[in-house]
C-alpha cells in the first residue's frame, strides 16, 4: 500500500536482542507512515498488486488482515509451546 520496496530480514540473521529491538523500531516506522498516510482514507480501496494478482483493497481491510495473521502466529507459539511442557507467558496487552 505505501508502494515500497521492503527488504525482508532472514530471520536466522537476527542473532541479538538489539538487533531484535532494531527490527521492531522499523517495523514501528513502517506502521506509522501507514497510519499517517491512510488516516483519512481508511476505507476507500486502492488497486494493489498481491502475489501479481490486481486486487481492490481497502487499508483498513489490509491492515486487519496483517493484524490477524500476526495474532494467529501468536498463537500457533503458544500452541507449541504448550505441546513442549512450558507454561507460556501471559501475552494479554490489557488487564
Amino acid at each position: 500500500a505505501l508502494q515500497k520496496d521492503i527488504e525482508f530480514i532472514p530471520y536466522i540473521s537476527i542473532t541479538t536482542m538489539q538487533e531484535m529491538r532494531l527490527l521492531f523500531r522499523n517495523v514501528d516506522k513502517e506502521m506509522a507512515a501507514f497510519i499517517s498516510k491512510f488516516q483519512d482514507t481508511a476505507f476507500k480501496e486502492l488497486e494493489l498488486q498481491i502475489n501479481d494478482i490486481p486486487k481492490r483493497i481497502s487499508p483498513i481491510q489490509l491492515f486487519t488482515h496483517v493484524i490477524t495473521h500476526e495474532f494467529h502466529h501468536k498463537g500457533q507459539v503458544l500452541s507449541l509451546s504448550r505441546h513442549l511442557g512450558h507454561i507460556p507467558v501471559d501475552t494479554d496487552v490489557i488487564r
